[in-house]
């Protein structure tokens, strides 16, 4: 049984069950007159009832607000700490906000991560955020050229101005997807918009002066794959400096957002020195610990919901303070309808972007189009199922493709800086010969799912071999499945090769 579970809704918060792990070995928490934290509404203070929470001595529902800045969130997942154990949860909402969750600590408000998709317009439906990924710098494999390393020629490589706030580099690989095999939309299309985005790179780069440095090759290689186009040094202020510190700032006043210690504790927090250790609920930013026992009780804490968020404070980016080895052992990778972009925490690090992914394609033929096909209700990039084995990320759609993305890592120098981290495209799924067999139903996805394909070395099946077993000579193999919504199921076999460029193999 997983130690705790999480959940998400359109209540601009999010949910974690954290399950009992043990029995409690210490007396029961008594209040003191020298803490040094305030005293919470359940009578304790702040960081007694940070330890009862952290002994996982009882199952507690953990209710983690979003605040007024918050919107609907699509998709979650964990940051883990140093011991590898989850401590946060990282959350999208809808308008494209990341927000950083501490699980574990009273008084911690959330830290809001900067909405990189306020810099453009608005999209017809309104909607930008519907997938996020924190993921560790282990899984990223080594390219030792652009073209390996981004999947598109350095030439063809655009950088971007985004907004005078963000100094760091970002560069948009959209022209990758005119290299990828069996892509099912127009190759005339893609053509075209190819070379609009060339030329549109080119005119801004014939403005500024080319350097010698920003085509020097690392590697010691002079393939014209990673031709770059030069730009000048991203105007940076002070202000600019801060946009992505890796540790900016003060940490808050921790205590500010609890809720004030009533005039007797709070009648529904009675059981905290039992010996019965049943499920209990808190809301770590206050400190609060509701009791919801009853139909009662929980619709009393649902009509306080809009008050919880209008008293909870975020923190932006900028004035907070994220550990070291976040900064140093992860990378956020967040979706939106059709786009995906990859975003280091070391603000010195470039990000990577690339658009029009996974649109919608009527490839069925016919004159109508399922509601629920419509692109204002499918282009959403929400199912992302990471693989560390193969170094790879899966982004599904409704609109009935997924795509899969190799993590890469270089030390190639483009657009005066060095790449660092980035990702290509290896295919989208189905392929264009496929659609073309009709193997694709005309109706949404609902799913997608990967796992190893269990191996049979002496009729047993078994998923990962005993140590000191003969390593076999084949990669180890992962099936995908797609399942679809009148319960077409589409199977892939998925494996990393044993050559110098590990490619992937799709079978």
């Amino acid at each position: 049984m997983p130690s705790s579970a999480t959940s998400s809704s359109n209540l601009h918060e999010v949910i974690v069950f954290a399950f009992a792990l043990q029995k409690r070995t210490e007396p029961p928490p008594r209040s003191s007159e020298n803490e040094p934290s305030p005293r919470t509404t359940s009578g304790l203070p702040a960081l007694q009832l940070q330890k009862h929470l952290q002994s996982r001595s009882r199952m507690w529902r953990i209710i983690l607000p979003l605040g007024r800045g918050g919107n609907n969130i699509p998709n979650i997942c964990f940051l883990d700490n140093e011991e590898g154990n989850a401590y946060k949860v990282v959350a999208i909402d809808i308008v494209g906000t990341v927000w950083f969750l501490d699980i574990w600590k009273v008084g911690t408000p959330p830290i809001r991560w900067p909405d990189a998709y306020a810099r453009e317009p608005q999209m017809a439906h309104g909607v930008r955020g519907w997938g996020v990924l924190v993921l560790p710098y282990t899984s990223f494999q080594p390219a030792k050229t652009v073209r390996e390393a981004l999947g598109v020629p350095g030439g063809e490589v655009i950088p971007v101005a985004k907004t005078e706030a963000a100094s760091r580099v970002w560069l948009d690989t959209t022209c990758s997807l005119y290299y990828i095999k069996g892509f099912s939309p127009s190759p005339e299309i893609l053509f075209r918009q190819r070379h609009t985005r060339l030329d549109y790179a080119r005119t801004h780069a014939a403005q500024s002066e080319c350097q010698e440095s920003d085509l020097s090759d690392p590697w010691g290689s002079d393939s014209e794959d990673d031709e770059g186009i030069c730009m000048t040094e991203p105007r940076s202020t002070e202000g600019d400096r801060l946009m992505y510190p890796i540790t900016a700032g003060q940490e808050p006043d921790r205590w500010s957002t609890i809720t004030p210690f009533p005039s007797t504790p709070d009648s529904c927090f009675h059981d905290i020195s039992r010996e019965t250790q049943l499920g209990r609920s808190i809301v770590p930013s206050f400190g609060e610990t509701p009791s919801l026992n009853d139909i009662f009780a929980h619709a009393y804490f649902n009509r306080q919901n809009n008050e919880r968020q209008n008293r909870t404070k975020h923190v932006d980016f900028p004035k907070a303070v994220l550990p070291n080895h976040v900064v140093k052992d992860f990378c956020l990778l967040r979706t939106s309808p059709t786009d995906v972009e990859l975003q280091p925490f070391d603000r010195e690090a470039p990000c990577v972007e690339l658009k029009f992914l996974i649109t919608h394609s009527n490839h069925f033929g016919g004159a109508g189009t399922p509601w629920d096909l419509h692109p204002a209700y499918s282009e959403r990039l929400s199912m992302l199922i990471h693989v560390p084995e193969l170094s790879l990320v899966v982004a599904g759609s409704p609109t009935g493709r997924v795509a899969l993305l190799t993590l890469t890592k270089t030390a190639k120098r483009l657009h005066m800086t060095n790449v660092r981290h980035g990702f290509r495209v290896e295919c989208v799924l189905p392929r264009k010969e496929e659609e073309d067999k009709k193997l694709r139903p005309a109706c949404t996805l609902i799913g997608v799912a990967m796992s190893p394909v269990p191996s049979r070395p002496g009729q047993a099946l078994e998923l990962r071999p005993e140590t000191g077993t003969p390593v076999a000579s084949a990669p180890p193999v992962h099936r995908l499945m797609l399942h679809y919504k009148d319960h077409t199921i589409l199977m892939y076999d998925v494996a990393r090769g044993k050559d110098a460029e590990e490619t992937l193999l799709i079978f």
